[in-house]
């Protein structure tokens, strides 16, 4: 599975500021890794901001753990 890019529109919608520059200072400040991208605008991906907030990278192993399924009717 292809992880999905957010974009520098979506950020700044996500995060605020004026300007790339502004952008790209509030990301850091989060400890998220972008790229530039066209323009020298930064771009992300949604697994990236997902480790920046401590979510696990590789969810596989959580999955093929020996836990009892629950259903729900």
């Amino acid at each position: 599975m292809q992880d999905a890019l957010i974009t520098y529109e979506q950020l700044k919608e996500i995060f605020g500021g004026s300007s790339i520059a502004e952008l790209v200072v509030r990301l850091e400040k989060q400890n998220i890794p972008y790229t530039l991208g066209k323009r020298g605008c930064p771009i992300t991906t949604f697994s990236a901001l997902n480790h920046a907030m401590g979510v696990p990278l590789n969810t596989s192993s959580i999955l093929k753990e020996d836990k009892p399924i629950i259903e729900v009717d």
